[in-house]
């Protein structure tokens, strides 16, 4: 089983309605589990996010969901995948700005990394050397990195 779903609202948390914010856990973190305990699968490919590494400003919630989802598939010994940006519809509705992020991964290319992965045993993977590099920053640097990210999509915003 591979869960991959994923949605997100992106802006100013303090702007997101509640009603949001339940639907994202139940889309990103719900269901998951549900699909895992209703269909009992031999393994089980979490999709987490490359959020759940570094802060993500403006997505909080996506990021909330994602890390919880993470901590969920390591506890249960599933392999757990922390791509970055891909390039993808939900990817494409939440970018802010409009732009391409510059490390857009393809999904197939992920999609394969991650069946490699998973045909060595592997439990955890960061798809691409930017990501980890960008995890590695991100657990130096937490507040730096934070920061940096946030520029970024102010910028994007045009804030």
């Amino acid at each position: 089983l591979i869960n991959c779903a994923g949605i997100t609202w992106t802006g100013p948390t303090l702007d997101m309605p509640y009603e949001a914010i339940e639907r994202i856990v139940q889309v990103n973190f719900q269901a998951p589990i549900a699909l895992e305990e209703a269909t009992a699968p031999e393994q089980v490919v979490q999709i987490s996010s490359l959020s759940h590494q570094i802060g993500y400003p403006f997505a909080a919630v996506y990021a909330a969901t994602k890390s919880a989802l993470a901590i969920w598939g390591q506890c249960r010994g599933h392999v757990v995948v922390y791509p970055g940006p891909m390039d993808t519809p939900q990817a494409a509705a939440a970018r802010l700005g409009g732009e391409p992020s510059k490390s857009i991964a393809d999904p197939s290319d992920v999609a394969a990394r991650i069946l490699t992965a998973s045909a060595k045993g592997q439990r955890q993977l960061i798809p691409d050397l930017i990501n980890k590099i960008l995890r590695i920053l991100g657990r130096l640097l937490p507040h730096t990195m934070t920061a940096a990210f946030a520029r970024d999509q102010r910028k994007r915003l045009g804030a």
